[in-house]
């Protein structure tokens, strides 16, 4: 891998492992579901696996004094993050716009499964950022390189501002259709930018991220 070269991704969304207990959360709920809840899931979920089309890109940046090419970035906790790092990968991903057309043909008629429906598709939206993660984390490991948790603009204080500069530096537009609206929200909805640290020092850091680790005294905790 070379660094300022833009790589672009896929996945099959049938490969993707979907935890339903992730599906519930992102609907609201907590502790046990009904049997309606459950068996609504399960009605909708091989429908928005067909729908989706996990696309992604990702570019290896140097990192210098928290400047990644021509983005300096004032973050705090980004800078905790990152530290020690002297690369990362800044990286865009995305479910596709057929998944917000299908929450749209039944948010109006049935809110209930549209509910439903987006819950499913930002878990397997979020199952794609850590198979991604998975996959950067294998080629890295062969180097004696190992991965920070992923950080993506909105977390703490990284202001949400930071996705133009991800969405042009992984041309996302051009490579997975990712735009932006005037108030910084990716189209389509299930799509994810972010900055994975890169570093020689072993976190153990799962690909999921801070909120599956239960090592709550990390130094790198996002």
């Amino acid at each position: 891998m070379n660094f300022d070269v833009v790589y672009s991704h896929s996945q099959n969304a049938a490969d993707l492992n979907i935890d339903q207990k992730e599906i519930l959360r992102y609907m609201g709920h907590r502790g046990e579901a009904s049997m309606e809840t459950d068996m609504l899931i399960y009605s909708l979920m091989e429908e928005v696996r067909q729908k989706a089309m996990p696309r992604g890109a990702f570019v290896l940046k140097k990192l210098e004094r928290l400047r990644i090419g021509n983005m300096n970035i004032a973050s705090k906790n980004l800078a905790k993050n990152l530290d020690g790092c002297e690369m990362v990968i800044l990286f865009a991903i995305t479910c596709g716009a057929q998944v917000d057309r299908l929450i749209a043909s039944k948010s109006s008629t049935e809110p209930s499964k549209a509910l439903a429906i987006s819950a499913i598709a930002t878990t397997l939206c979020e199952a794609y950022a850590d198979s991604l993660c998975g996959e950067l984390k294998a080629y890295f490991a062969k180097q004696g390189l190992y991965l920070r948790p992923r950080f993506s603009p909105g977390y703490g204080d990284f202001a949400l501002e930071f996705q133009k500069d991800i969405v042009t530096m992984t041309e996302a537009s051009k490579r997975c259709s990712i735009t932006l609206t005037d108030s910084l929200m990716l189209v389509p909805s299930k799509s994810v930018t972010g900055i994975i640290g890169i570093g020689k020092e072993m976190t153990h850091c799962p690909p999921s991220g801070c909120e599956a680790c239960s090592k709550t005294d990390c130094r790198y905790r996002r």
